[in-house]
């Protein structure tokens, strides 16, 4: 039921690229791929935890690895999974976008680690340093950055969110 009422919300809006996060690859794969089709998506990618859907054609993409210190871009193909690797981040992806006649662009797609400020702060690097290693164009950068901080809530608020926090 919450598949098809987020289908029915987003059929209308025509969208030319979603990006999306928590869809882990190994078990939500096919439902990606549904709402890609269902959608009019011609192209997507999901690489573990995040998802890149677009109307236009996907040129490379570009996983961001661990050690931050390289990266490997990697020929696209539509309707493409990759499985976890120890070598990549699983949150993060770079994704560039060809639209019919107009000069294409990356959309970055992250889903930032919720429990640990300093691994948050790695993945930022990564990110960082592989969009620096990237050709020049323009950049999106849409995601879950997972960066809570008190001052952004009420004192009631915020005990709801710690709350979850320790349960999680």
């Amino acid at each position: 039921p919450n598949f098809d009422r987020l289908l029915a919300w987003l059929t209308p809006m025509q969208l030319d690229v979603l990006v999306l996060q928590e869809v882990a690859a190994t078990k939500k794969a096919n439902r990606v791929s549904v709402l890609a089709t269902k959608l009019g998506m011609q192209s997507h990618v999901t690489v573990q935890d995040v998802a890149v859907l677009s109307r236009w054609p996907l040129g490379h993409v570009a996983l961001v690895p661990r050690d931050s210190d390289h990266h490997q871009v990697l020929r696209h193909r539509p309707s493409t999974t990759w499985r976890e690797s120890e070598r990549f981040q699983r949150r993060l992806i770079i994704a560039e976008v060809i639209p019919d006649e107009d000069m294409p662009f990356e959309v970055a797609c992250v889903h930032f680690d919720h429990h640990s400020e300093p691994h948050r702060f790695s993945q930022w690097k990564a990110l960082r340093t592989a969009l620096g290693a990237l050709p020049s164009a323009p950049r999106l950068l849409m995601g879950d950055m997972n960066a809570l901080t008190q001052s952004d809530y009420n004192a009631a608020e915020w005990r709801h969110v710690a709350a979850i926090r320790e349960r999680s």
